[in-house]
């Protein structure tokens, strides 16, 4: 059975609670505190803000305004350490930068040095001329080479005494009569 305190109430209706609390603007302050709602403020003037909320009278005429931002704290912690997470992605940047510039130039001088050695390898160092490999290897069309023609015949020439003209003259002298 419901509690009664004497007071009956007319048929069809119910009992309502109403707990009443004045607005002033210390009291909407503290609630912005208590709340963490960004200048959260009571104002009767048309002043600028993120989010507000008319105030009327039981006529419906305004009586005030309640404001406040939409600043959040996420967005004051975004904004605080955007400097340090744009200095560190621009250091990051620079560094992935110097990584790909090193590793090209890397690259670079790897394959140079390939192009070196095959040259070297198959080329006299002093006149610059093919060696015997290199004229062995010689493509003659039809995927053959030099080695592969009955009909063809190099001549290979070794100068005898040469290394006389080395040991009178210098080998500065033998290696221009070389060239």
């Amino acid at each position: 059975m419901p509690f009664s305190y004497g007071i009956s109430l007319p048929a069809g209706q119910k009992r309502i609670l109403v707990i009443a609390k004045h607005l002033t603007t210390p009291t909407v302050k503290s609630l912005g505190e208590e709340f963490v709602i960004a200048g959260f403020n009571l104002t009767n003037a048309d002043l600028p803000a993120d989010q507000s909320v008319t105030l009327t009278d039981p006529g419906n005429v305004p009586i005030g305004r309640l404001i406040w931002s939409i600043k959040t704290r996420g967005s004051d912690v975004l904004s605080a350490i955007s400097p340090a997470v744009a200095t560190i992605l621009a250091l990051l940047s620079l560094i992935m930068m110097a990584v790909v510039v090193t590793a090209w130039t890397n690259l670079r001088a790897m394959m140079r040095s390939q192009l070196e050695a095959e040259h070297a390898a198959s080329h006299d160092f002093l006149t610059g001329l093919p060696n015997r490999a290199s004229l062995l290897a010689i493509p003659l069309g039809a995927e053959k080479t030099l080695r592969m023609q009955p009909d063809v015949c190099v001549v290979f020439l070794d100068l005898d005494g040469f290394k006389d003209v080395n040991d009178t003259h210098g080998h500065f002298v033998g290696d221009r009569a070389l060239r």
